[in-house]
């Protein structure tokens, strides 16, 4: 699902899910964030029933989903992340972060990925060790799962003129 960014820029709907979002991931300055967490509206559907145009579900878990961002970028905050959200026709998303670019130059020359980026997903991405053990937690914030591996992702731009 990564793709958002493909999305037209001039999208009003999209537009309109994230304005007066207070820490909106359309306000964040950097190119790239990493996506700690994922919400999707869609998952257990019956398309049938979506094509029939019951779309009073798919609008609640859209709303639940938005909720549980909201949620989590507020609890990160309150405990020092630069925390960003994110709404679209299909999910929420919460990012933390922002970055210019994705890796940096290591000493030999190689490119490397961005320490600030791995810093994230070594903080909220599942517990290294437990990992290696086969044990596959995701982390858990005000009883909100984050990803497993969070995952940098371009920060969508739409024309700021338009923004609110």
């Amino acid at each position: 699902s990564e793709g958002f960014v493909s999305r037209p820029e001039g999208d009003d709907v999209v537009r309109e899910m994230n304005s007066g979002v207070e820490n909106s991931l359309l306000d964040c300055p950097g190119r790239y964030s990493v996506r700690v967490a994922l919400f999707t509206g869609a998952g257990t559907f019956d398309q049938k029933a979506i094509e029939q145009g019951e779309s009073v579900e798919l609008e609640s878990r859209l709303v639940e989903a938005a909720e549980s961002a909201h949620r989590l970028t507020e609890a990160l905050r309150r405990r020092g992340f630069e925390a960003w959200e994110f709404h679209d026709r299909e999910s929420s998303m919460v990012c933390v972060g922002s970055f210019q670019q994705l890796t940096v130059p290591a000493a030999d020359g190689r490119q490397v990925i961005h320490p600030g980026i791995a810093k994230v997903a070594e903080k909220l991405g599942a517990d290294p060790e437990k990992l290696a053990q086969g044990e596959i937690m995701p982390r858990s914030i005000d009883g909100v799962l984050l990803e497993i591996q969070p995952k940098p992702v371009d920060v969508p731009r739409m024309p700021a003129n338009r923004r609110r």
